[in-house]
């Protein structure tokens, strides 16, 4: 899944993707590997999933799964819920769908939102430290490659 907020942080555009990132390195090998964003990236992600809507437990769990966000167990997942309820970031009730059973559903509190915009200002300043360091490892990476180290030599003189 996409996510994509304007500067003001009025849009949010989700749109599915589970294709493993395909990257080339300077000699053309491709790597495959998924890519997880770290574990701390749960609570912002949730707050942000629930900007503007309200959704089921569930949903959100597919929906974390889907942006590559790590959540190794469901019972630890709902355990963040209620912290972040316990801490008026989020509150929730019971609703009653059309059929089947009762689900609990969240929203975003006021006091959510303003930890929303506190954590998103956190993540632009990360972002610009990760994008410098970024930028270290693809120049070094583009340089000429590294000097033979004596353990890669053959000084077998037969």
């Amino acid at each position: 899944m996409f996510c994509q907020t304007s500067a003001s942080g009025d849009n949010l555009i989700v749109s599915m993707d589970k294709r493993k990132p395909r990257t080339q390195d300077n000699r053309g090998e491709v790597d495959e590997r998924a890519v997880e964003l770290p574990r701390e990236t749960v609570k912002p992600t949730v707050l942000l999933l629930l900007r503007g809507r309200r959704a089921h437990g569930y949903a959100l769990l597919e929906e974390l799964e889907a942006l590559g966000v790590p959540v190794r167990e469901p019972g630890g997942f709902y355990r963040v819920l209620r912290k972040l309820e316990g801490s008026d970031l989020i509150r929730s009730r019971w609703e009653p769908p059309a059929s089947g059973p009762a689900r609990r559903v969240y929203q975003l509190t006021a006091k959510g939102e303003r930890e929303l915009a506190v954590l998103a200002d956190a993540l632009e300043r990360q972002h610009q430290l990760m994008s410098s360091h970024v930028r270290r490892f693809q120049k070094a990476a583009s340089e000429s490659p590294p000097l033979a180290d004596a353990a890669d030599t053959d000084t077998d003189p037969a």
